[in-house]
């Protein structure tokens, strides 16, 4: 495993009105390994992806990806640098009515080339359907191509997710909270699937979550953050169950802007 940084956090801060989310957090993951985060709702885990995506501008400090700053693009230089990040969600972001088969295509939109006409199932190109198809596959979903998403449980679901990830070809990929509306089997499932198919890929993993035993199991590497702070980071020394376990207490209500998360 390499030690070199892909993705960075410099420094960054965040406020909410007069209110402080994230209070110069420091945050370097690692190419090739499966960082998690840590920490109780309000504690800043999503206000953080956030940023580190683009998704929320920063107030200040600095976001590197592969050796170059992010935050300050715009533009196309903007869509290329996100393109390199994939991002599976709690709440797995998928169209509900639309097929299977194509929410795993939408994920090739950032590099199809026309773009959003390019994924559509009629119009799509012979080598992206099969990719989308050889994606599901991987998660073992093939059979479901052409079942509604809506239809899927929530397992299921967050595979496609995974698939549409897969199908963006990036270098990172960010779960947020994956297995947080799934039941304890079904979590295990995917986060199974989830190092499986990034180590695979040669993808590199940060994940948010509140499970302790899932965060020791697949984690490379832990970092803890609480009131908008990291509190403790297992790259850089081992931290005992009680010290984790104690960002969950008298965790603070999430501020506006921050997801309960």
């Amino acid at each position: 495993m390499s030690a070199s940084p892909i993705l960075e956090a410099r420094g960054i801060q965040k406020r909410f009105a007069r209110h402080p989310v994230l209070q110069g957090v420091d945050l370097s993951v690692e190419s090739g390994a499966v960082t998690i985060l840590l920490g109780a709702n309000g504690s800043g885990k999503s206000t953080l992806i956030r940023c580190l995506t683009g998704l929320e501008r920063i107030d200040a400090g600095e976001v590197w990806l592969d050796g170059g700053r992010i935050d300050r693009l715009r533009g196309a230089a903007r869509r290329r640098a996100r393109r390199r990040i994939a991002l599976v969600f709690q709440h797995f972001n998928l169209i509900d009515n639309v097929s299977v088969f194509q929410n795993v295509l939408n994920g090739a939109m950032g590099r199809a080339p026309l773009g959003m006409l390019g994924v559509l199932s009629p119009l799509a190109s012979t080598e992206l359907r099969d990719k989308a198809m050889d994606c599901l596959a991987r998660v073992g979903l093939a059979d479901r191509a052409a079942h509604p998403a809506r239809t899927l449980s929530g397992g299921q679901q967050q595979r496609v997710a995974i698939a549409r990830a897969l199908m963006q070809q990036a270098d990172v990929l960010i779960a947020d909270e994956p297995v947080a509306s799934l039941d304890p089997q079904a979590g295990r499932g995917v986060m199974d699937l989830l190092v499986a198919v990034a180590r695979e890929e040669g993808m590199t993993v940060l994940a948010s979550l509140h499970q302790l035993a899932l965060a020791e199991e697949y984690g490379d590497r832990i970092v803890g953050l609480k009131a908008g702070q990291v509190d403790f980071d297992t790259g850089a020394e081992p931290v005992a169950r009680d010290r984790m376990e104690a960002l969950y207490v008298e965790g603070v209500d999430a501020p506006a802007g921050e997801e309960a998360a």
